[in-house]
């Protein structure tokens, strides 16, 4: 299979059980049998071959499919909006996800969160309350110090996002009882194609 193909088999099987799941009628669960029937109505041969080639894959579709119709289709679409707001971070993607769904994209806080990370090497970081307002320490990493918050007023929202993507983890409490988070590896990659296409 070529790499544009494997680049993008995950997104194009989703949107087929998308649209599989839009077309149909009911709430029911679906059988694999009635995907498969609806992808040849749909000339979609090749996916179907994937899908008698690869258990694994056949099997993960059929879990998708045991979902009601309407549970599905709130994942998917859930799906939908986390898939905008990562792109959003790619700038060759950006103008798109601020298109298809305007307000979710990354902001510019929450990226500069991850590109400071990346920058010094550091894996964790917390949050320190004082008089002076809220500070992000880096725990580790060479650079060490603090990472800039230019929307103070934004933060908690930038780092609940961050969350919510798996670009950061919470990790627990320190003995001052300063939230601490680990940078993931799909935010280095992330900030790693954010700096290759811009």
């Amino acid at each position: 299979m070529d790499p544009i193909t494997l680049s993008t088999a995950f997104a194009t099987m989703v949107g087929l059980v998308s649209d599989f799941n839009a077309s149909r009628q009911g709430t029911a669960a679906a059988s694999v049998e009635d995907f498969k029937a609806w992808l040849a109505e749909n000339r979609h041969q090749d996916v179907i071959r994937a899908l008698d080639q690869n258990a694994a894959t056949l099997l993960s579709v059929k879990i998708l499919l045991l979902e009601d119709r309407k549970s599905l289709g709130e994942q998917l679409r859930s799906l939908d909006e986390q898939l905008a707001r990562l792109a959003s971070g790619l700038e060759l993607f950006k103008p798109l996800a601020s298109a298809v769904h305007p307000g979710l994209e990354l902001s510019a806080q929450a990226m500069g969160i991850l590109q400071r990370l990346y920058a010094a090497g550091a894996g964790k970081f917390l949050k320190s309350g004082s008089l002076s307002g809220t500070d992000l320490m880096m725990i580790d990493g060479s650079g060490g110090g603090s990472i800039p918050i230019d929307e103070p007023q934004f933060l908690e929202s930038d780092i609940d996002t961050l969350l919510q993507l798996r670009l950061i983890t919470y990790i627990g409490r320190n003995g001052r009882g300063d939230p601490m988070y680990a940078f993931s590896r799909n935010a280095a990659a992330l900030v790693k194609a954010r700096d290759f296409s811009g």
